[in-house]
């Protein structure tokens, strides 16, 4: 039987959020004591989704930032099991669906309009038999075939194609820092401007203009070492934003105190 060794990559909420069974999804994964085993790796992610439940932009991986170059840090998890079968695989690939949204364990969520995927990426380095025997089990559990229309919900309107493939792998670069992995596991969210705006990403302002007003997010993603190439611009428009009212806003809106003063020292 074969096995591999593997993980997934997080970019937001996932790797801080306890709410919905994420505290005990991450402990069962990747072990209780997981923060010293996480590795970073450099992705063209932006925050391009706009959350309803969050009411703030969240994290997708972009097209338009890879052609660019413009790359964040997002934290690669290793499965505490590290012989992991392909139906190992595929139940973790569920597990990880019912944790960014506890409605479905599907590779797809969502209705006629999809609004996530399951993706993956596979080392270049694995035998040929390894990826075949792995692809073969993983395409058939998408319920639907991966049409250039449907993958087309992946990617903002601005952009000219998705950055997964009718396989349903991410079309990036294995990262260098995982050579000895296998198979990482992720996510990617629809990217939107707005709910039913999917036109283009906001610009810098706008984007500093909602952080401002729901700042856990963001906040956190920075105190957990999660970060875009443009963060740097987003909190100097922060900075000439109150900074009481930032602050109010950032209780609120569910980060405590330790943490607020955390991210005022470190990036403001």
């Amino acid at each position: 039987m074969e096995s591999y060794r593997a993980g997934v990559l997080i970019l937001g909420s996932l790797l801080w959020d306890n709410t919905k069974g994420r505290k005990a999804w991450r402990e069962h994964y990747f072990g209780e004591n997981f923060y010293p085993h996480i590795i970073d790796v450099e992705v063209p992610i932006r925050y391009g989704r706009h959350s309803t439940g969050r009411e703030c932009p969240t994290m997708v991986f972009s097209q338009e930032f890879l052609i660019s170059k413009k790359y964040g840090v997002g934290k690669f998890l290793p499965f505490k099991n590290h012989k992991m079968s392909i139906s190992e695989l595929v139940s973790a690939a569920r597990d990880l669906s019912e944790a960014e949204g506890s409605s479905n364990r599907n590779f797809l969520k969502g209705g006629k309009t999809k609004w996530c995927i399951i993706s993956y990426l596979i080392n270049n380095r694995l035998s040929v038999d390894k990826k075949e025997a792995f692809l073969k089990t993983w395409v058939d559990n998408f319920d639907e075939v991966l049409t250039d229309e449907l993958l087309a919900n992946f990617k903002m309107n601005s952009e000219q194609d998705s950055l997964i493939d009718k396989q349903g792998c991410l079309r990036v670069e294995w990262p260098e820092s995982l050579f000895s992995y296998d198979f990482i596991l992720t996510t990617q969210t629809k990217p939107r401007k707005a709910e039913g705006d999917c036109s283009s990403y906001l610009n810098t302002p706008e984007l500093a203009s909602q952080i401002f007003k729901k700042p856990e997010y963001f906040v956190k993603n920075k105190l957990n070492g999660i970060s875009t190439a443009g963060d740097s611009e987003i909190i100097g428009e922060l900075k000439s934003k109150t900074l009481s009212t930032f602050k109010k806003n950032a209780k609120d809106n569910g980060c405590l105190e330790i943490e607020i003063d955390r991210f005022i020292q470190n990036f403001m």
